[in-house]
Formats: C-alpha cells, sequence, structure tokens
C-alpha cells in the first residue's frame, strides 16, 4: 500500500499550483513534483528510482497513473483552497 504526503507548497507556477510530494512504496520514499491547473492540466514528476521500481520510462506510462493521480488528489487539502491560497 502506497501512502502520500505532502511536503512542501511551491506555489502559484504560471496558471497553477505546484507541490512537493512523498510517496512510500514498501518502505522506501520517493520523491516526486506534481504541478496542476484549474483547466485539470498536470504535469507529475517522479524521482528516477521510482519509475525503475515501477518498469517504465516516463510515469505517463504508468498503467495505474489515474490510480496514482486520485491519491495524489485525497492527500491535497481542497483544490478550491490551494487556487485562493496561491491566487491561481
Amino acid at each position: 500500500m502506497a501512502s502520500i504526503s505532502v511536503v512542501d507548497y511551491i506555489g502559484k507556477v504560471k496558471d497553477g499550483v505546484a507541490i512537493i510530494l512523498t510517496i512510500n512504496i514498501e518502505d522506501t520514499i520517493y520523491q516526486m513534483v506534481f504541478w496542476f491547473n484549474k483547466q485539470s492540466k498536470y504535469v507529475l514528476t517522479v524521482d528516477e528510482k521510482m519509475l525503475n521500481l515501477l518498469n517504465v520510462k516516463s510515469i505517463y506510462e504508468y498503467d495505474k497513473l489515474e490510480e496514482l493521480l486520485k491519491k495524489i488528489f485525497l492527500a491535497l487539502p481542497p483544490v478550491k483552497d490551494l487556487f485562493e491560497k496561491f491566487e491561481v
């Protein structure tokens, strides 16, 4: 079971919000940077070691990406609040 935690808020980047996250998989912690905006666009950058674990070259190749994104959003405060806080 993977658990996701917010490490830090980078804040407003262009028209969205960027956040540094960690994910704990099998007692190993990996870092991720997640950016998203109001138009449902997002960029997810993950640790190279995590890509190796998942056996993919890009996180966008991961067959359970949608599940990972759901877990990320569950770990975040309400998106509306983030957009207001960072004036997006």
